[in-house]
């Protein structure tokens, strides 16, 4: 193949010969793209299933955030009718 790389095509052979490894190199290139894009496609798919388990951890935590919201603010009222008791009855 060396030489028809080289070669300046002047008969219908050699210019089938030209073709045809043209021919080699884009069916080369096509599979090397085909390989590349299977392996774009699997880290794009173990991206997406990392960020869906990333979104339920947010979930879950924002879930214990909110309890412990609510926790805090029963806090906060339950010290303030103590307090409020505790002012009264002095």
């Amino acid at each position: 193949m060396a030489e028809v790389e080289n070669l300046t095509p002047s008969t219908t052979k050699e210019w089938l010969m030209h073709i045809n490894s043209c021919l080699d190199i884009v069916v080369s290139n096509q599979e090397h793209q085909c390989k590349k894009q299977e392996e774009l496609s699997d880290k794009i798919d173990r991206v997406v299933t990392s960020q869906s388990t990333q979104d339920v951890k947010i979930e879950n935590l924002e879930k214990r955030v909110n309890s412990w919201s609510f926790i805090n603010s029963l806090g906060v009222v339950i010290a303030g009718i103590l307090a409020a008791i505790g002012l009264k009855s002095s």
